[in-house]
């Protein structure tokens, strides 16, 4: 899984207006982050993925998206990761 969490990091990395990705498992341990993002992100990103969940529990998990003037954030719940997504806005 490593091999292609880096592989998958890499990519994301070369998406245009990608700045940053961070990938955590259920506790909000780092699996990985690439990018200009905190060190301490993974664990919010995981709880923050966790407490939206519990919004609709018998659905699936849902897409969180935060934007400001000038980036945005998408964090996405899976099975075993949740993942986010830094970008740059465009204007």
């Amino acid at each position: 899984m490593e091999k292609n969490l880096e592989h998958l990091m890499g990519e994301l990395l070369n998406t245009p207006g990608v700045y940053g990705c961070v990938f955590a498992n259920h506790n909000g341990l780092s699996l990985g982050m690439k990018g200009q993002v905190s060190s301490n992100s993974a664990g919010i990103i995981s709880a923050i993925a966790e407490e939206a969940a519990k919004l609709e529990p018998n659905s699936k998990p849902p897409i969180i998206h935060f934007e400001s003037d000038t980036r945005s954030c998408t964090i996405q719940k899976g099975s075993n990761v949740t993942g986010a997504i830094f970008k740059n806005v465009q204007t």
